[in-house]
C-alpha cells in the first residue's frame, strides 16, 4: 500500500526542522568548546615558553583528538633570538583517553612518533636556553 504524498512531505519537513533546531542549539556549545580549547592551548604554550625559553608553533593540528593528536611542521624557536632549535615535519602522539580523564598522566601515552626532524643548538647563540 502506497503512503500519501502529504505524509512523506510532513515527515521530511519535520526531519528538516529537527535538524535545523539541533544545529542552532549546538552552535553555542561548539563555540564555547572551541574557546575553552584555545584558552587551554594558549595557557600551555605560555607555560612551556616560560619554563624553557622556547616558543612553540605548528602549521596544523589533526581533527581527531580522542585517540591521538597529530601536529604538522612543529617548530621550537629560541625566544631570545628567534632561531629555530627544533623542527619536526610530523609528530603523532597516541594516548588512552580514559587514562587522561583519570589523571594518569604517565600511563596515558601509548606512542610518540617523530617524522623528519632535526635539532640545531648553537652553544653561543642559544646560551640562554642551555
Amino acid at each position: 500500500m502506497k503512503r500519501p504524498a502529504i505524509i512523506n512531505s510532513l515527515e521530511i519537513l519535520l526531519f528538516l526542522l529537527l535538524l535545523a533546531g539541533a544545529i542552532i542549539l549546538l552552535k553555542p556549545v561548539s563555540d564555547r568548546l572551541n574557546r575553552m580549547l584555545a584558552d587551554g592551548r594558549d595557557t600551555l604554550m605560555s607555560s612551556v615558553e616560560d619554563a624553557t625559553g622556547l616558543h612553540v608553533s605548528w602549521s596544523s593540528l589533526s581533527p581527531s583528538i580522542f585517540r591521538s593528536i597529530r601536529l604538522n611542521d612543529l617548530v621550537f624557536t629560541d625566544a631570545t633570538n628567534n632561531q629555530a632549535v627544533v623542527k619536526i615535519s610530523s609528530v603523532s602522539v597516541s594516548y588512552d583517553f580514559l587514562s587522561l580523564f583519570r589523571g594518569d598522566i604517565q600511563g596515558m601515552f601509548r606512542e610518540v612518533i617523530l617524522e623528519n626532524g632535526y635539532v640545531s643548538v648553537d652553544s653561543v647563540k642559544n646560551a640562554a636556553m642551555i
